[in-house]
């Protein structure tokens, strides 16, 4: 693994052995919020992926869909 791609790894290896209910709270936010460089590299593909931030932002905010159920 290049260390460029460490950051990344870090996170998948959070999000997989994650058992709580709130991801974006406990993972996600405090990620995004440390790593601004790596966010903003993922945002580039913006125009390849259309993805909804809102979507993710409301349904890791709710905590009503635990983590792994959808």
């Amino acid at each position: 693994m290049h260390a460029d791609q460490a950051v990344y790894r870090e996170l998948f290896d959070a999000l997989a052995n994650y058992s709580g209910l709130t991801v974006y709270t406990d993972l996600l936010a405090p990620w995004v919020h440390t790593h601004p460089a790596e966010v903003r590299w993922i945002q580039s593909f913006g125009d390849l992926w259309p993805f909804d931030d809102t979507l993710v932002m409301s349904v890791g905010d709710s905590g009503s869909v635990p983590w792994g159920a959808v």
